[in-house]
């Protein structure tokens, strides 16, 4: 803490002990099945400067605001330290130990697709979040230009929903459908799970396989500099191939997946924000969303 202290304290600011000086901070776990937290600061006024050594290596961040969030890499408890400094000269700082235990909690899913001609008929139900809500997207790409593509319902828990959706192909042509299942209180019961599949026209495929990839996880999220992703079938002899999409439908991101448990190391360039993870492998595809801080 000392070099956060010479950074404070070298801003060119004669800081002196001020006795009305008094700040805390709480602490409130990210999301339910993520290694996150946020914290929020009180009792500041007129800051100057806030550092906030999160107490797992990392360098510390710097802001004025009175809210921060942070990943960690794995469970444990970590000692979080606030080091504050306003424009009158006040400094003080504030330490508390944060331990976190939860490990990553997927909505529980099922997810299942019948084609009758064009018609995509997509069962579902889920258990296990407080306020679950069910989102059926009937084409990836065309939701990425258009937000408002999709179909969105709340359901109890327990509850099943069938969504459907009519095409209209020209020639040989293919579509990404997702269904999203999760929870959208704070902190939630669960994060949400994705289920993705592609369906083609006038190839003979119709619904693509979906047996080789069963499963996927992301942690932590919202990521920060890497992204920890869990597949249930990949092999060094048949790996999965995988791509991060932003939101306007471009790639920043891919490559392959030869460990069930992988770790990406996220590009220096990549911005923060919602991405789309898509893991692909035989005709079998998946897509989850995350978010950068």
């Amino acid at each position: 803490m000392k070099k956060l202290l010479f950074i404070l304290l070298s801003l060119g600011m004669n800081a002196a002990v001020n006795a009305q000086c008094n700040i805390d901070f709480s602490t409130q776990a990210a999301n339910l099945g993520s290694y996150g937290v946020n914290i929020t600061i009180s009792g500041v006024s007129s800051v100057y400067s806030i550092a906030v050594d999160w107490g797992d290596g990392s360098n510390p961040t710097l802001g004025f605001d009175n809210q921060y969030s942070h990943s960690y890499a794995s469970a444990g408890t970590y000692q979080i330290c606030v080091d504050y400094l306003d424009v009158n000269g006040c400094y003080q700082q504030v330490c508390h130990s944060y331990t976190i235990s939860n490990v990553p909690n997927l909505c529980p899913m099922t997810v299942n697709p019948t084609l009758n001609g064009n018609t995509l008929s997509v069962a579902t139900s889920g258990s296990g979040a407080s306020i679950p809500y069910m989102a059926f997207v009937y084409d990836l790409w065309a939701f990425i230009a258009d937000p408002f593509n999709f179909s969105l319902i709340e359901v109890q828990p327990g509850n099943s929903h069938t969504f459907s959706h009519t095409y209209a192909p020209s020639g040989n042509q293919s579509f990404t459908y997702c269904v999203e299942y999760g929870d959208d209180n704070e902190p939630a019961a669960c994060e949400a799970n994705s289920y993705c599949a592609t369906i083609s026209f006038g190839t003979g495929l119709g619904i693509a396989d979906k047996a080789q990839i069963t499963e996927v996880q992301l942690y932590p999220v919202p990521a920060d500099n890497y992204l920890n992703v869990y597949v249930n079938e990949p092999t060094a002899n048949n790996p999965i191939s995988y791509s991060i999409v932003d939101s306007e439908g471009k790639t920043v991101d891919s490559g392959f997946i030869t460990n069930n448990t992988s770790t990406i190391l996220l590009p220096e360039s990549m911005q923060s924000g919602n991405y789309f993870f898509t893991v692909s492998g035989g005709n079998s595809t998946r897509t989850l969303t995350f978010s950068k801080l």
